[in-house]
């Protein structure tokens, strides 16, 4: 049973972590174990006011899986990972929040709303350099600070050919909002 959960889990985390377009978790709710690692696999989080985050697999004898080892270092650093992980750590929504693993709590009626907010900004925001800039913050994590720079350099380079990046300075210097289109 445990090789099919992998399989089915595996793929996911790394279609999430990995699509070109941002992915916005809503928490409403415990987030423990793999819902852990389905809601550190999303690139923005927001959560009601009573959910909790928990590292517990340590409570049954297991050590992370489901990506959380990788995961959860990238978004809370190294020491708060390792502490959460050895001590079966259950947070708070607000405790949450001040680790960084969601950058907004709002009340259980409000989340749909503000997860809608969100959703629409993003949409209104140059897909192509999102894509980018997803790809460079998880490639960032793997390189050196010189490997970085390169690639910035190369990217930025890129994506001043596209018609998003024309739009975008056309609207800065006429000081009008931006109408990006993915192009």
């Amino acid at each position: 049973m445990r090789r099919s959960v992998m399989e089915y889990y595996k793929p996911l985390i790394m279609r999430m972590v990995t699509l070109p377009k941002p992915i916005i978790g809503a928490i409403n709710g415990a987030a423990a174990g793999a819902g852990a690692s389905l809601a550190l696999a999303c690139d923005l989080r927001i959560c009601v006011d009573s959910a909790t985050f928990g590292a517990v697999f340590h409570r049954v004898g297991l050590s992370a899986d489901f990506g959380l080892s990788w995961l959860l270092p990238q978004t809370v650093g190294a020491t708060k990972a390792m502490h959460m992980l050895m001590t079966a750590a259950v947070l708070t929504a607000q405790e949450a929040k001040s680790a960084g693993l969601v950058h907004e709590v709002v009340s259980d009626s409000d989340l749909e709303a503000a997860t809608l907010k969100l959703c629409e900004k993003l949409t209104q925001g140059p897909k192509i350099a999102q894509a980018v800039t997803k790809q460079a913050l998880h490639r960032s994590a793997t390189v050196d600070l010189a490997t970085m720079l390169e690639w910035e350099a190369h990217s930025q380079s890129l994506l001043s050919k596209t018609a998003d990046t024309a739009e975008g300075v056309h609207a800065f210097i006429e000081k009008r909002r931006a109408i990006f289109r993915g192009e």
